[in-house]
This record gives structure tokens, sequence and C-alpha cells, in this order.
């Protein structure tokens, strides 16, 4: 394959009847030249040799997996297959997304110019419309904090000198980055190794690359580069009817997509944050849990209480690993 520094290699995972969406997503970057060739993950989906790809000026490479194992292992599986290409870019992309003209030059250009700037392990990622790449301390899991609520925001709190003033945006790393629109070079993903499989899905993009941070990389944002998502995330509330995460949590989602996105969480939460200040971690907890019981109750929805309460004693205690009672959709 080619080594020359402006190609790229894509990489998606598709599932159940997403044949369409996938299509769409590829179509999109026929105009981008520096793409040479694209794996494609079929996650136990059996159109994959109909998806359409003879009008694409690219290679598409389709790897089928023999049933739904998640987004863990069918990245890995597409990591795998992207290295052995050779090229000098990987692109991680979902399929329910349509990158905007540019951006994959734009991400290819700021990759240069963190390297350009000292950086030896450089991860980039795309703004995705509707969502914000947030660098502000409520989306840290911080020492003491329990999925992100901490009673201590909501004391007073000492003014900070002139000195110590907030960073700019552009000078700080993200802490980690979603799979969709995130690009970096083979030697990145060399470095920080496979996805945890035990994660099987949800939260095991923010684990995988907040390892880069780990070996002293950084991820930046470059809010030039964008994505549209075809599909919103359950997990995302409708702007036409705002409601607090507490109320998405207990109204959204099917059992597996609440099930795995808390149980993996709050795992990942909890090993960095909860065991460095206890105390805090378990008055924030019971704090989290009697509100969102209080919640459950006037809504009727104890049921969906439980499914919580259910998946946050699971990743307290690494109960890792496929589920049997919450298997993935075909």
């Amino acid at each position: 394959m080619s080594t020359d520094p402006a190609t790229v290699c894509l990489v998606t995972v598709t599932y159940g009847s997403r044949q369409k969406l996938l299509e769409a997503m590829l179509a999109s970057l026929r105009d981008v030249p520096a793409i040479r060739h694209a794996v494609v993950i079929g996650n136990g989906t059996p159109w994959l040799d109909d998806v359409a790809v003879d009008h694409l000026p690219f290679t598409v490479e389709k790897v089928p997996l023999p049933r739904n194992m998640g987004t863990a292992a069918a990245f890995t599986a597409g990591l795998r297959a992207a290295l052995a290409t050779r090229h000098t870019f990987i692109w991680l992309m979902d399929d329910d997304l349509i990158p905007s003209p540019g951006s994959c030059e734009a991400l290819v250009e700021a990759i240069a110019a963190e390297e350009a700037g000292g950086h030896q392990l450089v991860g980039v990622v795309a703004q995705r419309e509707g969502h914000t790449l947030d660098l502000s301390d409520r989306h840290i899991a911080k020492p003491g904090s329990f999925l992100a609520f901490d009673i201590r925001r909501r004391l007073p709190q000492r003014k900070s000198s002139p000195k110590s003033g907030p960073k700019s945006a552009t000078a700080r790393s993200l802490p980690f980055a979603p799979y969709g629109g995130f690009m970096a070079r083979p030697q990145v993903f060399e470095t920080i190794g496979e996805p945890r499989a035990d994660f099987v899905l949800y939260a095991d993009d923010t684990e995988y690359s907040s390892r880069i941070l780990r070996h002293g990389g950084v991820i930046k944002p470059v809010p030039s580069a964008r994505v549209t998502d075809v599909v919103p995330s359950w997990n995302v509330g409708d702007e036409n009817e705002p409601k607090s995460g507490l109320d998405r949590m207990l109204g959204s989602g099917t059992g597996f997509q609440v099930y795995y996105s808390l149980r993996n969480r709050c795992y990942f939460d909890h090993t960095r944050a909860a065991r460095q200040q206890g105390l805090w971690y378990r008055l924030n907890r019971t704090l989290f849990l009697g509100t969102l019981f209080v919640k459950a109750l006037r809504k009727q929805r104890l049921s969906q209480f439980r499914l919580i309460r259910r998946a946050i004693r699971d990743g307290e205690k690494a109960r890792l690993g496929l589920n049997a009672e919450f298997p993935l959709p075909a």
C-alpha cells in the first residue's frame, strides 16, 4: 500500500439494518482524495456483501463478524485490518455520521501541527454537530465524584487568583474521545493497544482513547472538522424538550443500552476517581441514588431505577463482559 503521508484508511462498524446509513456515509467521502482504503466491519450483518461500493474511488474491505459482538470487538477487528494496510493515518467513523467537506484534511493538518509543536503521540477528533467537546471539569471524573455528580460544586468556592485563570480550550487536551471522527497515526493505535472486549459497548471508546494521555500524548478537538449524526444518539436530550441527565436516564434507552452504558462508565469512573476520596464518593453516590429514586417514584419508573442500580453495582464490582440477561440486538 501507499506510504504517502496524506493517505488515510477509514474504519467503521455497522450492525442491524443500517445498510443505507453506511452507504450514505461512504458516499459522502468519495470526493476526499486522501482516503485510499476503507475497512467496514459487519457486526453480525448478513447484508454486508450487498453494500454498494463500486462507485467509490477508494477500495472497501468488508470484514464480517458472525454475530453482533459489540463495538469494542468490532473496532478491534477494524483496527487490525487498518494497521495491515500501512497507510499513515487511520480515521475511525460511526456508520451514521456524515463528515463535512474538508474535515479529513483539517484533521490531518491538526496532527501535523501538534507534531511540529513537539507532541509525539497525537489524536484528533472532529466536532459532532449538536454535541460539545467540552473541556470543562464537569465532564471529567474528579476524585470523589459519582457519575459526574459532585455536591462540592454547590458549596461556596474560593475565588481563583488572577494568575490562575482558566486555560484556553485550545491549549488543553481532551481526556478522551469517541470513536466517531477520531484520527491518529497507526503508531498511536499500536502504542495504546486494542479496545477492551469486556466493555462490550458504550464507554469502550472512552477507556480506549484515555490511554493516549496515560502514554504522554494529547487528544485535540478540531472545530473546523465537523461530522453530523443522521440518527441522534439515544442518550442525548431533545432540544425541544430539555431534560436533566437524571430524567433522561430514567426515560431513555432499552435495557441493554442503559445497562452497558452505566455499568462501563461507572467502572471507568470508579477506577479513576472513587478510590482517591472514598468518603466523598460514598456521599455523592448516596445523594445521586436518593435523588434518582425520588424521581423514579414520581414517574413510576422503579423498574428502571432497579436496572440502573444494578448496572452501577456491577460496574463498581468490575463485573464486565457480556451479560446474558442483556443480549445485544441481532
